[in-house]
């Protein structure tokens, strides 16, 4: 059943038998592209959280810094990754 809806970038009235119809036309469809990406450009501008994870450590970069180390030290004392932490916790047997 073709329903009329009305182009969000060109403000045009069309029909549509999609339920999720929101432009009239490529034309208008690059329009909004066009839009949406120059709108993404300017928030990574302004100062977003992915611009901002370039600038400072992340905690998951903290996170892999601390798993290298570990990694690290189990290699030293020559025993696996996995035995190293349950050392380090406390918990030497599974399930205590």
């Amino acid at each position: 059943m073709a329903r009329k809806i009305k182009c969000m970038v060109c403000g045009e009235i069309f029909t549509s038998d999609s339920w999720n119809a929101l432009i009239c036309s490529d034309e208008c469809r690059a329009i909004r592209n066009r839009q949406r990406m120059a709108r993404e450009r300017a928030e990574l501008k302004e100062g977003s959280e992915i611009y901002d994870a370039r600038k400072k450590p992340t905690k998951f970069v903290s996170t892999m810094k601390q798993l290298t180390k570990d990694a690290i030290e189990a290699n030293k004392r020559g025993i696996s990754y996995g035995k190293y932490i349950a050392s380090v916790k406390g918990r030497t047997k599974r399930g205590v």
